[in-house]
């Protein structure tokens, strides 16, 4: 039997030689792997060739030691059953996608590629780790699939791995065409293996399973020693195709790789294509015989892009000094997609992240549109950040909401302004201040109040003042509203919860108020919400005095500063005139979230023995108690 020892190659950056001697190869991989099979002769043939991004693999010399058919191609999201064999209890398991713990390496995800509503992928122990000390390999094989008639046959899915060293713990992949006779085509790295995302993976199984009429895909755990369990291995869209793109499907900006062999070592060109579009060359970042890596660009002029319209297109390999090769409909240009938006609510000026995938790597506009009366409106929002992982094509928008009307909002992605855009109908509601509570409900002039609600927003913004608060009241039928001065003003924009401190201003009757918060959206009201109060006494201590002593006034809203209007005086009347006497305030306090307060006063001079009543006045209003101090010698 012949020996099978595996060669990797790297394909990326640089390729890398490799001297196979006695024993293990153990040399970094960066993205690409080509694997070749040495025969008892001394020759070699290439077994497969795979290219992963963008996680990191090695070389390795390794010994290689039925269900319903499935046409070719073949393709496997796991939403259900096609017939692989090997599950059982806490190993092999086809199931939802579960978010495990941190330790060690990182967790299985949560979520499958797909974005299907089963969430469902394939992994051993979902949603834990792999057990230590597995004696041996733990497989799950794949059902029959029939390659007859297909010369070029290419393994594909999506993979979150996470695995030990193979000195000390194993994950593999292996391709039979009799379910008897392996070959093995991918062995976790000496250095490990630890997926944070979804990555893709592509091998070039031609040479095993072209042509063929049963083949078979084995993955295998273990087996695995005694320290440092890992998630291990979650699969998700599994295809096998003759398509040798892979991702095969992206937008502006998308990498892309092309397996394949023959393609010669001096780069050609790529060309993108189809009935609507003229064939157009692509970047082309790497040129080797066996891989091709392109992006999804081409640069008109500095800034400006040729626009790739969503389809379906044909992929043209042009090698230099060989015939051209086209692989119909190879590739898919998709138009956003919309996944999440981080807050269906908010205010003017908060920023909102949109997550989807296929938005490009170059920026584009964000709108939020509502039907008007003469037709859709909308309005371009400023953004602020726009990514997208040019693998994956996973991204991020972020924009920051304009003022405007509060209303639902479709929230709209434009790439380029001359493709379909992607628009969440109603994904977005613009909404004005919410007051939840005020705290306390009522006070008097120089009371700090407290605010608290949602969508407060941004007190100012460019210089121009947006929020407010005012005591509203009414006038013989008419609205006059009484501007608050505003002490603090803040929104945690992660919740949209925001409080505002305004002081009581001066000027106010006793009565009943509207409170008005107003931002840059709208004006939200609580009808009634606030009483303005005037200075009451409770007592005074002591209720008797000569002049110069210091007596303690006791009360409600006095204020929490006296002002210039804030002042204490003993009242008599004398032949029918009321005549006030004015004491000297020491001290004038008041708690404003309880109303509270304290003044002390001396009694004045010159005041003949007498009992007097008690007035204390401030801006609001006074408040007299009569007969309560006595003046004595």
């Amino acid at each position: 039997m012949n020996r099978a020892i595996f060669i990797g190659i790297v394909l990326w950056t640089a390729i890398t030689a490799l001297i196979i001697t006695n024993g293990f190869a153990a040399n970094s991989l960066a993205h690409g792997e080509v694997y070749k099979q040495k025969t008892d002769n001394g020759s070699s043939q290439t077994i497969a060739s795979a290219y992963v991004v963008p996680s990191v693999t090695t070389t390795h010399d390794v010994v290689v030691t039925s269900s319903d058919i499935q046409s070719f191609p073949f393709f496997d999201d796991f939403s259900t059953d096609k017939g692989w064999s090997g599950y059982e209890p806490g190993g092999w398991e086809r199931r939802p996608a579960q978010a495990g713990t941190p330790e060690p390496g990182n967790p299985d995800p949560g979520e499958d590629h797909s974005a299907s509503e089963d969430n469902y992928v394939l992994g051993y122990a979902i949603g834990g780790n792999y057990p230590e000390n597995l004696p041996e390999e733990k497989e799950i094989i794949s059902p029959e699939i029939d390659c007859t008639g297909m010369d070029r046959v290419f393994l594909k899915f999506w993979r979150y791995l996470n695995v030990e060293s193979s000195e000390s713990d194993y994950a593999r992949i292996y391709i039979s065409n009799d379910r008897t006779n392996w070959v093995l085509i991918y062995e976790n790295p000496e250095t490990g293996t630890m997926d944070n995302q979804w990555t893709p993976v592509v091998y070039d199984i031609s040479r095993v399973a072209a042509g063929e009429k049963s083949v078979f895909i084995k993955f295998t755990m273990g087996p695995t020693d005694s320290t440092g369990n890992y998630s291990g291995w979650n699969i998700d869209d599994l295809e096998v195709t003759p398509n040798p793109v892979y991702p095969a499907e992206g937008t502006i900006g998308s990498e892309f790789t092309i397996q394949g062999s023959g393609f010669g070592t001096k780069k050609g060109k790529v060309l993108i294509g189809n009935t609507s579009l003229a064939n157009t060359s692509v970047t082309v970042l790497f040129w080797s015989d066996r891989l091709i890596r392109c992006r999804l660009t081409k640069v008109l002029t500095p800034g400006v892009y040729k626009v790739f319209p969503p389809g379906i297109y044909d992929v043209t390999i042009v090698p230099q000094g060989s015939p051209s090769t086209i692989h119909s409909e190879a590739f898919v240009v998709r138009p956003p997609e919309i996944y999440s938006i981080d807050q269906g609510a908010g205010t003017a000026w908060e920023q909102i992240a949109v997550r989807g995938k296929f938005f490009g790597t170059v920026k584009g506009k964000i709108y939020l549109e509502h039907d008007g009366a003469e037709g859709p409106e909308r309005k371009n929002c400023k953004v602020s950040r726009w990514t997208m992982d040019s693998t994956t094509g996973e991204g991020e928008i972020v924009f920051v909401v304009p003022r405007m009307l509060p209303k639902v909002y479709d929230v709209v992605v434009d790439l380029y302004g001359v493709l379909p855009e992607t628009e969440e109908a109603g994904g977005f509601t613009v909404t004005p201040p919410e007051i939840l509570s005020i705290q306390p409900s009522d006070g008097t002039a120089g009371d700090g109040i407290t605010v608290r609600g949602n969508f407060f927003g941004l007190k100012t913004k460019n210089g121009i003042v947006y929020g407010k608060v005012h005591l509203m009241y009414s006038v013989n039928g008419n609205l006059i509203k009484k501007k608050c001065p505003v002490v603090s003003w803040t929104t945690d924009f992660a919740t949209d919860e925001g409080e505002i401190v305004f002081v009581v201003p001066p000027g106010l009757a006793p009565g009943v108020y509207d409170l008005l918060v107003t931002n840059g959206v709208g004006t939200d009201a609580v009808l009634s919400g606030f009483t303005v109060k005037a200075p009451e006494i409770v007592d005074v201590l002591p209720k008797a005095g000569k002049a110069g002593d210091k007596i303690i006034l006791v009360g409600n809203y006095f204020g929490s500063k006296k002002g210039t209007e804030g002042n204490v005086s003993l009242r008599y009347s004398a032949n029918g005139t009321v005549i006030k006497k004015n004491c000297s305030v020491v001290t004038w306090t008041a708690d404003p979230a309880t109303g509270e307060g304290t003044i002390e006063f001396l009694v004045p001079k010159d005041l003949p023995p007498w009992t007097y009543d008690l007035t204390i006045t401030n801006s609001v209003g006074s408040d007299v108690e009569p007969s309560i101090f006595t003046v004595v010698e």
